[in-house]
């Protein structure tokens, strides 16, 4: 197993193959990368852009290649002393026609070989599945002739629009009895055939696999012996199946389709989320994880793989369980959002998170805390407080709540039925069950909780939401009482499985309610409201949290991986570094903000507080404007469409203007048209030329906060994962935006330059950032040193420095010790505050007399790897150190 150093995450799909990334092993071990970080490689929806849609998690989806193109790419990554991380996505698979398994269950109902697979209450809608594709109730749909019978893929299914639904298979045979009676010039071997193996099935029996795979065959050999003037013959007939038919057709099925906007009490199987096409897997049943998991475990033991990152741990019932089920064979991280505070579970088999929790405490650091509380007050000041929160808390509060009440209902609902049955409770407890629980839920401090192994701080955060609970009146005798009886393990599994249901719900509400609400209703700096972030938590004392989490995670989990930027992140991390100094700059920024909405008046519609847009989404604007800035000032169409579509959809993410299921088409229109107007230069320009104005004296501020930051994520405890694209500047929002194409050709180029000569090119660098090249330098030093002393990154001791001096409050310390191995990190932060010049890098006298302590130890000097300086002092000067490059990594390793 290759020494875990540094992950490189690629993103699949969208053209790039399992060939492409074969192709770009080379240069990632040239760039120092020591494990290929791959999203999800199994069958996905027809024309995915991201591989989480799974349709067969048993074989690779042919749009990205073939299980041979995997084993030559792990091939070429063992040739280059690399490993091969997978992502891998348990808890949900696409509820589509292509999904044979889904497919198997709306065929055969509760019978179906695979319904214990999917998570469904067969209790509700007369033990039928509620499908809730409707654009309008059932009745209307079909008064329009919109549903229909085709002849789809060898077999007969119902059509409405997209969708194709199976037919139960003694009304396939009767509707293909149909066919034979009316169409006498069909090729009718393959047809009968057919007609005759599912006429010897009822809709109600089990399906044994000898029957599914005869069934599987003749239909593919259906379809290839009709050939297209047959398909042609059999959809006539079918065409004939409307009205009365068609009902009764409809009726007969182990689904009932329903008006979307009925699903919030309808829905009967629990989703990802609140997305309706992803249905919810259970892996509590083995049977379920060895069908679910079964190639996953064989590419491990054959040793095609080295990691799994685990999506979504905390949508499954049993984490700790699963997690146990997957074994030692290779290493596991699980992606998890942890509070402040909150660790993982010691018990939990894991080399540790996908590392939100390193994001936000390492951005923190880059944040001036005295001009974020000015610009919060301000931005209080301009909302509509009417409509939109006036703080974080009470925007979080009333997300979760809304996405419980709304979008997540039926799954409250469900936890509620479990709850009744459980522990037997009469049907008029319902109502103030539900309201107990929405409100614990919403109280609840974390993502979730543990139950089935219970810890301490479980407790902790359980009595802190029953105590928020009951101060406001809202809790249930039972709710308490199971909770307290779950952690005293004195629960029948039953009920224990009751508590599991809310802990499953939790997640989701905390996602939806928060990630996906509450970080757009209040964004006084969109660069801290960030996945793993809490806006405006702990600026005051970012160093001494970020010092605290470096030790935590390295006597805890020294492995564990350090994100900055992610395909899941709001923005990138040089997006967040750019909004990062308004911070610094924040009086500036108010008064520019105030120009600019004067500026921008005329491309407003409507008059007053009726004003369209309103504060938040063009303040939301200016914000994303800025961090997509284009170095020539030129706002492409492309650019333009970017910045137009996150907007967009931040708007309809608050959920207060206009929303995904509810747009407001004249709001919108609006938006859309002030994003277009304010960066045109033939209606804004005078804007345009005062924001590029504004933007030029914080962009090297930035991008040399950004190079700290780098420098930062590629040194602390823990194994430090760059995102496709980000060993170069890379700006982008949220997705899709994040997900755009790579450049790697120009990569490729820039490495053969800066890995070339670059003492003698890297002062012009630094003077001149926009280029990248100052920050593919120092990635690449960087995974050097790793590769030379892997342990001392991952297993070396950690200890916060002190700094003295001028500019102390502006460097952030620390030592990395390993037997005689020793690096010290020095990155700096705040640098706008610090008053140097806008265009000059911070190098040298600007520094004064900052100087680091280091402890007392003999032995070999110490010599910056950035700057190339050597250093034998227990004093280090940090003009002396950061001669060329703002940034210091000085150790006694050989590297070169």
């Amino acid at each position: 197993m290759s020494e875990w150093r540094a992950t490189y995450r690629l993103q699949l799909r969208q053209g790039r193959t399992l060939v492409e990334a074969r192709e770009l092993v080379p240069y990632l071990h040239r760039l120092g990368i020591s494990h290929l970080y791959l999203s999800p490689v199994f069958r996905a929806r027809p024309g995915s852009s991201h591989g989480y849609d799974v349709t067969d998690p048993m074989r690779i989806d042919p749009e990205l290649g073939t299980e041979e193109d995997l084993r030559a790419l792990v091939t070429e990554l063992r040739a280059h002393g690399m490993g091969l991380l997978l992502d891998v996505v348990p808890n949900h698979m696409a509820a589509c026609f292509e999904n044979a398994a889904w497919r198997d269950v709306l065929a055969y109902g509760p019978r179906s070989r695979f319904a214990s697979w999917f998570d469904v209450d067969w209790t509700r809608h007369g033990g039928k599945i509620w499908l809730p594709i409707l654009g309008d109730p059932l009745p209307e749909v079909l008064r329009r002739g919109e549903i229909d019978l085709v002849w789809h893929d060898g077999q007969v299914a119902f059509r409405y629009f997209d969708h194709r639904l199976p037919l139960r298979p003694d009304t396939e045979a009767r509707v293909l009895a149909g066919v034979f009676l009316q169409e006498r010039d069909l090729p009718l071997v393959p047809l009968f055939r057919r007609l005759s193996l599912l006429g010897s099935l009822r809709g109600e029996q089990r399906v044994s696999e000898a029957d599914a795979s005869e069934l599987e065959k003749v239909r593919l050999a259906t379809e290839e012996r009709l050939g297209a003037g047959g398909r042609v013959l059999v959809q006539r007939v079918l065409e004939g199946w409307q009205g009365e038919r068609l009902r009764e057709i409809l009726r007969r099925q182990h689904y009932r389709l329903g008006f979307w906007r009925k699903k919030a009490r309808a829905l009967n199987y629990r989703r990802f989320f609140d997305i309706d096409g992803l249905v919810a897997l259970r892996q509590e049943d083995e049977t379920v994880f060895r069908g679910t998991h079964a190639r996953i475990l064989e590419w491990a033991e054959q040793g095609l793989l080295d990691g799994l990152r685990i999506d979504h741990v905390d949508g499954l019932l049993e984490p700790e369980a699963y997690l146990r089920r997957l074994g030692t064979r290779v290493a596991i991280f699980v992606e998890k959002i942890l509070a402040p505070g909150e660790e993982l579970p010691e018990s939990w088999r894991v080399e540790g998170t996908t590392g939100y929790e390193f994001l936000g405490r390492a951005d923190a650091l880059f944040v001036d805390p005295e001009g974020y509380r000015k610009i919060e007050a301000w931005y209080r000041s301009q909302l509509d407080s009417r409509r939109w929160p006036r703080d974080f808390e009470t925007a979080a509060l009333g997300a979760k709540r809304e996405m419980l009440r709304g979008p997540l209902a039926c799954d409250v609902d469900r936890v509620v039925r479990s709850f009744l049955r459980s522990f037997e409770l009469p049907r008029s407890e319902s109502a103030a069950l539900r309201r107990a629980l929405v409100e614990f839920v919403a109280q609840l401090p974390v993502y979730r909780t543990y139950v089935s192994s219970p810890r301490a701080e479980d407790r902790r955060y359980v009595d802190h939401a029953l105590s928020r609970s009951r101060a406001l009146g809202i809790h249930h005798g039972t709710l308490e009482e199971a909770w307290q009886l779950g952690f005293a393990r004195a629960l029948r599994p039953a009920r224990l499985s009751a508590l599991g249901r809310i802990e499953q719900l939790s997640g989701p509400a905390a996602a939806k309610g928060i990630e996906d609400t509450a970080f757009y209703r209040y964004a006084p700096l969109l660069s801290t409201v960030e996945v793993g972030a809490i806006p405006g938590f702990g600026l005051e004392n970012a160093a001494e949290l970020l010092h605290g989490a470096n030790l935590a995670r390295m006597r805890r989990h020294p492995r564990t991986l350090l994100a900055a930027s992610t395909h899941d992140t709001k923005r990138s991390a040089d997006a967040r570094s750019r909004l990062h100094v308004l911070s610094e700059a924040a009086d500036r920024w108010i008064e520019a903000v105030g120009r600019w909405r004067e500026a921008n008046r005329p491309f407003r519609t409507g008059v007053g507080r009726g004003q369209r847009p309103g504060f938040a989404a063009e303040y939301h604007f200016y914000q994303c404007a800025l961090a997509l800035w284009p170095e020539d000032g030129d706002w492409t169409p492309e650019l333009v469409g970017r910045v137009e579509a996150a907007v967009l959809k931040a708007a309809r993410e608050a959920k207060i203007e206009t929303s995904w299921t509810d747009p407001d088409g004249a709001f919108e229109e609006a938006l859309r048209s002030f994003v277009r107007r304010a960066l045109s230069r033939e209606e804004a320009a005078s804007f345009l030329e005062d924001a590029g104005a504004f933007e030029r004296s914080v962009r090297r501020p930035a991008l040399w906060s950004a190079l700290s930051r780098t420098l930062l994520q590629l040194t602390s405890p823990g194994v430090p994962d760059v995102y496709q694209g980000d060993e170069l500047w890379n700006s982008s929002l949220v997705d899709p935006d994040n997900r755009r194409s790579v450049d790697f050709d120009l990569r490729k180029r820039l490495l053969g330059e800066v890995s070339g000569d670059f003492e003698r090119e890297l002062g012009k660098w630094v003077r001149e950032p926009e280029c990248g090249r100052a920050k593919l330098f120092a990635l690449w030093r960087v995974l050097r040193l790793r590769a030379v002393s892997p342990r001392l990154f991952t297993e070396g001791s950690y200890a916060p420095l002190e700094v003295r001096g001028r500019h102390a409050a502006h460097l952030f310390a620390f030592l990395r010790e390993l037997g005689d191995d020793r690096a010290v990190v020095l990155v700096p932060r705040l640098l706008f505050r610090m008053g140097a010049e806008f265009d000059k890098p911070p190098v040298g006298e600007v520094w004064g007399d900052t100087a680091v302590v280091l402890p007392a130890r003999p032995g070999d000097p110490l010599r910056c790897r950035l700057n190339g300086s050597a250093v034998a002092t227990a004093e280090l000067q940090v003009r002396e150190v950061f001669r060329v490059f703002p940034g210091g990594l000085l150790t006694n390793v050989r590297a070169d």
